[in-house]
């Protein structure tokens, strides 16, 4: 289960993630949020467990309901959505974080292969060919194959049944929004990222959070860690005394 992060958590887990890459901030969140499983562990979750461990961390900070905009891509109106997190979650959290071994039979062959995870996305970002990014991500999670691997990655056939039963088995990782213009009527489908969703909030909450410390330790002198000690209730009675 994730722990509850405080505001003095926050402010510490924005200000390592800054500078990083937004795999790496999301790993950060999680390496804030289950002490129990050091760096190595969370970077194998696999990318669905991932994704299912952010929701929860998500919920615990800004609760069951998530909103956001997304742009028409016919007429570019603004075009506003609200879910709840418990709609999003399609997969359990992997409570062992042990690594999901699968067994594939093809066409006489026999294939075992784990799921993608952060440690594998991290070591072929820059190939931005889709493709080629996919056929990568097969070789790593291969555990054990009939075949030479030459002859998995020239069957197209093999690799595309290979990419369906790693997504079937790690749902979470690919979650779509299916979403309608209220002007035109055009519907798309558009992909959700919790942990770009989850970072944006982080972020605009400490922010928001750096301007209180600011105006309380202006007005009475309070320290940082004084004014983060405070539950977000008395900080915001003291903010309203203070307002003009």
């Amino acid at each position: 289960m994730a722990r509850y992060l405080t505001d003095k958590d926050l402010l510490l887990l924005w200000e390592s993630a800054l500078d990083r890459p937004l795999i790496e901030k999301g790993l950060l969140a999680l390496t804030f949020s289950y002490p129990e499983y050091g760096p190595e562990q969370i970077a194998a979750f696999s990318i669905g467990d991932r994704d299912a461990r952010l929701l929860q961390v998500r919920e615990n900070l800004f609760g069951p309901w998530l909103s956001n905009t997304a742009s028409c891509p016919q007429c570019k109106q603004k075009v506003e959505w609200e879910m709840s997190v418990e709609a999003l979650k399609v997969q359990p959290i992997n409570e062992t974080g042990e690594t999901k071994i699968i067994d594939m039979s093809y066409e006489n062959y026999t294939f075992r292969l784990r799921l993608p995870n952060s440690a594998d996305l991290m070591q072929i970002t820059n190939n931005r060919d889709i493709e080629t990014q996919t056929r990568e991500l097969i070789k790593k999670c291969l555990v054990h194959a009939d075949l030479p691997y030459e002859q998995i990655e020239n069957s197209e056939e093999l690799i595309n049944a290979i990419s369906l039963l790693l997504s079937e088995n790690d749902p979470q990782a690919d979650i779509d929004m299916n979403l309608q213009c209220p002007e035109c009527t055009h519907s798309w489908s558009a992909v959700f990222d919790i942990t770009q969703y989850l970072w944006m909030e982080i972020h605009e909450r400490v922010l928001r959070l750096i301007q209180d410390i600011y105006v309380l330790a202006n007005r009475f002198g309070w320290s940082e860690n004084d004014i983060l000690s405070m539950s977000r209730r008395r900080r915001s009675l003291y903010l309203n005394m203070i307002q003009p």
